[in-house]
C-alpha cells in the first residue's frame, strides 16, 4: 500500500496504526517533507490526507475507506417483504 500523509494528521496515524496491526507493508509518503506527494495530491484534487491506493494502484481513500476496505466480505440477510421470509444474499454481489 501507498499512504500519503502529514504531520499532526490524527487520521494518518490510525491508518498507519490499523495498517501495521493487520500486517500490511506500505509505504509512507508525507507531504510535508515530499514535493512530489505534495503536487501528485494536488493535481488528481486530493484536499485531505490520508490518501490510500492499493499496490496494484487502486484508489482506497482516506480512513474510513481503508476500514471499509479491510472488513472481511460476509453475507447478510435481507428481510424479503413480499413474503415474510429471510432472504440470503452475497453482499459484494450487486441486486
Amino acid at each position: 500500500m501507498r499512504i500519503y500523509t502529514q504531520n499532526n494528521c490524527n487520521f494518518c496515524k490510525k491508518a498507519k496504526e490499523l495498517l501495521q496491526l493487520r500486517n500490511i507493508e506500505y509505504i509512507e509518503i508525507n507531504i510535508e517533507e515530499s514535493a512530489y506527494g505534495k503536487k501528485f495530491l494536488k493535481d488528481f484534487g486530493y484536499e485531505t490526507v490520508p490518501q490510500i491506493w492499493t499496490d496494484k494502484g487502486t484508489h482506497i481513500g482516506g480512513y474510513e475507506e481503508l476500514v471499509k476496505h479491510l472488513l472481511p466480505k460476509r453475507k447478510s440477510t435481507v428481510l424479503d417483504s413480499d413474503m415474510n421470509i429471510g432472504v440470503m444474499r452475497d453482499a459484494t454481489k450487486p441486486q
